[in-house]
């Protein structure tokens, strides 16, 4: 049984957290290529997961997707490698991490192997069509959000920096709300592909439902392109609660927005 406290996250010593599934991921690293005549000359690869193996030392890093993608462009220096990161808000490498550098050399080497993997199969083709589209939406701020509640939290000069931090940035995102500033979801299509950039830590389904109301096209999408809600969960996640869930920013109704603009951005 796995009760609320008992969770893998990035990285996790439990060898029994080892031996579980991987639970629901998209399991594809998908690469979209841009080629001048035969010469490949930017390749982007996709893959929807927590970059995160050894942290919370103060360093800042790309971590093992970021290692991964450095070797890449070692090998190909005449080609510019980007790496995006997918809807990877639920989705962490804890079943293979134990959180040692041994652990974030056998990441990067599972990342490295899927972009080279992918680009095996590459089929350059004449661009016969392009069109970049956005919408812009507006979600709703968590309902226990108050500005006079959070600024307390903000005030508390004896709590430690990251109970400060987080509620002024919660603090932001109401303001922002407020000021009905929008967020922008955004496509690129190129022929039948479509690049699709959502914002935020969105789980994992927002880009498995994507690609599945497409199925005529090849669907490669980032996330985190507007960090403002933070987490961006499901509706159906919700009611079963979890960090996630209560590091989420808005609202449920964000599912459902979401939905619809991407839907939207992929039926034109």
């Amino acid at each position: 049984k796995v009760v609320a406290a008992d969770w893998r996250g990035s990285s996790s010593k439990n060898p029994r957290h080892w031996e579980l599934p991987e639970g629901l991921i998209d399991p594809w690293l998908k690469t979209v290529a841009f080629y001048d005549g035969k010469t490949k000359v930017a390749a982007c690869h996709y893959y929807a997961c927590h970059p995160m193996s050894y942290y919370g030392d103060g360093r800042v890093s790309s971590d093992f997707a970021g290692l991964a993608r450095k070797r890449r462009q070692a090998e190909e220096p005449s080609c510019t490698h980007l790496y995006f990161n997918g809807c990877g808000g639920n989705i962490a490498a804890g079943k293979y991490n134990n959180g040692t550098p041994e652990a974030r050399r056998e990441l990067t080497d599972r990342v490295h192997a899927g972009i080279v993997a992918s680009e095996q199969n590459l089929q350059p083709q004449r661009i016969e069509g392009v069109a970049w589209e956005a919408r812009d939406v507006l979600l709703s701020p968590r309902s226990t959000f108050t500005e006079a509640g959070l600024m307390a939290e903000v005030q508390k000069k004896d709590s430690v920096p990251a109970n400060r931090i987080r509620p002024a940035m919660m603090l932001g995102f109401l303001r922002r709300c407020e000021r009905k500033q929008p967020i922008t979801l955004s496509a690129l299509h190129v022929n039948h592909t479509t690049l699709l950039h959502l914002p935020s830590e969105c789980f994992v389904e927002y880009q498995l439902r994507a690609q599945a109301s497409a199925p005529q096209r090849f669907v490669a999408t980032a996330a985190y392109g507007d960090g403002g809600p933070w987490y961006i969960p499901t509706e159906e996640a919700f009611p079963q609660g979890g960090y996630e869930v209560n590091m989420s920013f808005s609202e449920s109704t964000t599912d459902g927005i979401l939905k619809r603009g991407s839907q939207g951005l992929l039926g034109s």
